[in-house]
């Protein structure tokens, strides 16, 4: 379960929407974009935005590589329809390109540049990850008369140590880092056969990291599904992450699901009040400089002795008197469902 918000504290954007609660959009990775016509928009990158870990300033390739990975259908990115008609992004410099269109969408500028599938990540940094699969390096390396031992240390070892780490930042078991480290070597275990079944879970494993490792990890969970056929249960409080990577999506609280449904369901039409007030606590919408970030009010329940009806109900701005019976969870809509008495009342929750 993510928004846009989250995400903003650590992707950049073209643009991104204005503080405060009245819609707009200022510059954000951008200090110029324009658009020139229905299906073409020029842009021109700031030169102080640079990717840790070595990856470099970011530039109009990121911009493009970002971009157009949405809309590659070997992806199935959930975010796929906010970028509707782009046909491509045109690199026309170090910092400036042109998105190109199919033909003219509107809402590009409210759903698509300034929120999730208009996050820049580094392309290198992606390419980095699984080098292994990318034999033209090894085979170019061969062609300059590199010898083994060179290939082994630049191009080998680098990645299977990387893998390991990453699954090791992910707490799995040593059988499961162990196969995956030999199946990359092309040894051992192969797809599908794991010894660790068909579900993959994954508590937390992106706590703490900077961003740089966070997209590995997302790349290296994605490269385990594939390869193995699993499914994979992300347990997070990142709701960037989240909306990045999952296509289903089950808010909990105190314990209890509140709401369950598609990743898209909840983050643009959230049913249930704990899952509305979670994501408006966005730093985004703070009109004016303050030391203070929105909370939600309240405290968490007595999970020892828990109270009677809702367990949102002493937090909730809705409560009322069929709120002293603990709801169940109904159908705010296909596939979506909440535990709140006013989605059951036929009200708006």
């Amino acid at each position: 379960m993510v928004d846009e918000e989250i995400q903003g504290a650590i992707y950049n954007k073209l643009i991104q929407y204005t503080p405060g609660r009245d819609w707009g959009w200022q510059l954000d990775a951008a200090t110029m974009i324009e658009q020139v016509d229905d299906t073409h928009i020029n842009f021109v990158l700031r030169d102080d935005i640079g990717f840790t870990n070595g990856f470099g300033a970011m530039s109009a390739e990121d911009v493009k590589f970002s971009f157009e990975r949405i809309i590659d259908d070997a992806l199935e990115s959930t975010n796929r329809p906010d970028w509707g008609p782009l046909s491509h992004v045109e690199v026309t410099g170090e910092r400036t390109g042109t998105i190109v269109l199919n033909n003219a969408f509107q809402p590009l500028w409210s759903i698509t540049l300034p929120y999730i599938a208009g996050n820049i990540v580094s392309k290198n940094a992606f390419g980095s990850v699984g080098g292994l699969k990318e034999a033209e390096f090894i085979t170019a390396e061969r062609a300059l008369g590199a010898s083994t031992l060179r290939i082994m240390g630049v191009h080998l070892l680098p990645n299977v140590l990387g893998t390991l780490a990453v699954l090791a930042a992910m707490d799995i078991p040593t059988v499961v880092g162990l196969e995956a480290g030999l199946s990359l070597l092309g040894m051992g275990v192969r797809p599908p056969t794991p010894s660790w079944g068909s579900l993959l879970i994954a508590d937390e494993p992106t706590t703490a990291l900077d961003a740089t490792l966070e997209v590995q990890i997302i790349k290296r969970l994605r490269e385990l599904q594939d390869e193995i056929g699993c499914s994979i249960l992300f347990i997070s409080h990142h709701l960037g992450v989240i909306a990045e990577l999952c296509d289903e999506v089950v808010v909990m609280y105190a314990g209890e699901v509140v709401e369950a449904g598609s990743v898209r369901d909840v983050f643009h039409n959230p049913a249930h009040p704990y899952t509305r007030a979670l994501l408006e606590c966005d730093p985004g919408h703070i009109k004016e400089k303050t030391r203070n970030l929105p909370t939600i009010p309240g405290n968490i329940p007595d999970l020892v002795s828990f109270p009677r009806g809702c367990i949102f109900a002493d937090r909730c701005p809705q409560r009322h008197d069929a709120c002293t019976e603990h709801p169940v969870l109904s159908e705010a809509s296909a596939g979506h469902r909440a535990a709140c008495h006013l989605i059951k009342a036929g009200a708006p929750a």
